[in-house]
């Protein structure tokens, strides 16, 4: 993780609706351990001491089974992870990556244009810069460092579309995350099976990344991902069945 999120997307209706069937201690300790991950940024430690941390006590390990056979929380490796957590993680981490690019971009295009604001002045900047021919008031050709033929609105629209480019969060970076996720949920060797899925989602890797965590919160994430290449369902049979785990507890 470039950056560790301390801003994540939060649905309060979304966590009412899908912790409504738990005791109140239930819905404390997933509460907070869900606040853990946002904290931590990744999956936490199945641990003794999460006891304390949940303030559940000796009730934990029991009350720990509980979210698991509910679907709240699964078991990664040693960690608990809840695949709400891992997605809106995941969000918040592209949003950091695009603001500071946008950050350096946007500091990029104020350094050109306070040099273009130097140059049309005639005062000399840190950089020498090659003399262009230019054309006087009375129409003969003179040396200048200025560039009559572009003004500042068409430098600042090109600077604009330079710093749209540079706030998407790298492909090949997208792409490396997707394999990463896909493979902790499906396994190691699933390669071949990510990029059927990549294909089978027209390329779309926010979509792609979508389904793998869709397949997380099911009972065989291969055979899920299987399903969804093999077209058994379509893409608003996919959609609905995403907000109807939404609506009942992908979050809570």
């Amino acid at each position: 993780m470039t950056k560790k999120p301390v801003i994540v997307n939060y649905s309060a209706s979304d966590f009412l609706g899908g912790t409504v069937m738990l005791e109140p201690l239930e819905e404390l300790a997933h509460r907070r351990l869900c606040d853990l991950i946002y904290v931590t940024g990744g999956d936490v430690l199945d641990e003794k001491g999460l006891a304390t941390f949940t303030k559940t006590g000796r009730r934990w390990p029991k009350i720990r089974q509980r979210l698991i056979d509910l679907g709240k929380i699964k078991v990664v490796n040693g960690r608990l992870s809840q695949p709400r957590c891992r997605a809106e993680l995941w969000a918040a981490e592209q949003r950091i990556v695009s603001a500071s690019k946008a950050g350096l971009a946007s500091a990029e295009k104020r350094k050109y244009l306070k040099e273009r604001e130097r140059e049309s002045t005639g005062v000399p900047t840190t950089v020498e810069r090659p003399l262009r021919l230019g054309t006087n008031a009375e129409g003969n050709g003179v040396a200048t460092n200025h560039d009559p033929r572009t003004t500042k609105e068409e430098v600042s629209k090109k600077e604009t579309n330079k710093s749209r480019e540079a706030a998407s969060p790298n492909l090949e970076d997208q792409k490396t995350q997707f394999y990463a996720r896909g493979k902790d949920i499906i396994g190691t060797n699933a390669g071949g099976m990510l990029r059927n899925l990549l294909k089978a989602c027209d390329e779309s890797i926010p979509r792609a990344r979508a389904a793998i965590e869709q397949a997380s919160i099911k009972t065989d994430a291969r055979e899920y991902i299987g399903g969804l290449i093999k077209g058994r369902k379509s893409e608003a049979e996919l959609k609905a069945e995403y907000d109807k785990n939404i609506a009942s507890g992908l979050h809570g």
